[in-house]
């Protein structure tokens, strides 16, 4: 059975060789500053990509992201043989500009069959991906939030169609702008009934990649009172950033609330960007497509549970969570008829981190 860190280490081999091949990206290579020898070990290519990352975010340096960006592109073309049709809709504009968009609402049917599923598996909680407890979800309710785990979500036929659907996929390549891979997919419970948030009820901006977008499903009705995505407009581009540290008043200041800060105050957040959040709310079904490498939170629920569904569309192949890959056969024996989908090259390539399509 393949795992998840062996196809991430192929990958990355393949784009070094291509990196350090190529000269018209060789103004690039100082990001990945090691040797192959070096950068194919798991833990120093974890600390070079993540010092890479690091680096453009901290420097709020947008022609720096681009470049890498163009780079992954050609990559992907020529090493892969894979290109994305760009369809300029009012989704993309909208993503684009703001850093979030809704996209089409999945069917009843298909909100009922991720939460029947969801209904049976084990639910977890604790206050980091790293101490989780497993436990029923009538205790985990005395918490802020429980989860789901990745092992479990990607059994389900439903919500790996869901991830690959065009809502989701082709907008999401439209926006990176060459096909995309899916580092993770994640569910959880925001509970009501609590007086403080959080870890990431707080504001914060996500660095899971060199740039990135996440799908959201909304699996119950969520409006202001029940924990909708809070998000700071335009907060994703670096060069609106680098705009609003020029007219700070306090330019320092702003310089280490951004970089230094994880947890945000709401204070802050409205003193140092001079604006104001926006909710998006929704039914249940409802979807969004955001880049969470701008400022946001999930807001602390107040009346109502919430249960949500994340897909994260990445540039690298860095899975968030290794995971064993799930067989192809398994995953589609129950709906034989979704194969020719899973079957198509850039739905592949979005789930080589997910799925064993040779098993």
């Amino acid at each position: 059975m393949k795992h998840a860190s062996q196809i991430s280490t192929d990958w990355y081999q393949a784009f070094y060789d291509f990196l350090y091949s190529v000269e018209e990206f060789s103004p690039l290579r100082p990001l990945l500053p090691v040797t192959k020898t070096e950068f194919l070990d798991l833990k120093v290519r974890s600390r070079v990509v993540s010092n890479a990352k690091n680096h453009i975010q901290g420097l709020m340096n947008q022609p720096l992201r681009d470049a890498t960006t163009l780079a992954f592109k050609y990559f992907v073309s020529s090493q892969m043989n894979l290109t994305t049709e760009v369809n300029e809709t009012a989704e993309l504009s909208n993503i684009t500009n703001l850093g979030y968009t809704k996209v089409s609402s999945i069917s009843s049917n298909q909100l009922k069959s991720i939460r029947k599923y969801l209904e049976n598996q084990t639910v977890y909680v604790g206050d980091t991906q790293r101490n989780l407890q497993p436990t029923n979800l009538t205790e985990a309710t005395n918490h802020n939030i429980a989860r789901y785990e990745i092992h479990d979500l990607i059994r389900s036929i439903d919500i790996m169609y869901a991830a690959t659907s065009d809502r989701f996929l082709q907008t999401a390549e439209s926006y990176i702008g060459h096909p995309v891979i899916i580092t993770n997919i994640s569910s959880w419970w925001s509970f009501s009934g609590h007086s403080e948030p959080k870890n990431a009820q707080n504001f914060h901006f996500d660095l899971d990649d060199f740039r990135f977008c996440k799908g959201f499903i909304y699996l119950t009705d969520v409006d202001n009172h029940s924990g909708p995505h809070c998000y700071y407009p335009e907060t994703h581009n670096l060069n609106k950033l680098q705009e609003t540290l020029r007219n700070s008043d306090d330019p320092q200041g702003f310089i280490n609330w951004y970089i230094k800060e994880l947890r945000k105050t709401d204070y802050d957040c409205e003193m140092y960007l001079q604006s104001k959040p926006i909710n998006l709310t929704g039914p249940a079904g409802s979807c969004l497509l955001v880049d969470t490498s701008g400022i946001h939170k999930g807001l602390l629920p107040k009346n109502n549970d919430r249960l949500i569904i994340q897909f994260e569309y990445g540039q690298t192949c860095f899975p968030q969570t290794p995971i064993q890959l799930i067989p192809f056969s398994q995953l589609i024996k129950s709906k034989s008829e979704l194969k020719d989908h899973f079957l198509q090259p850039n739905v592949k390539y979005a789930c080589q981190v997910l799925i064993d399509y040779e098993a």
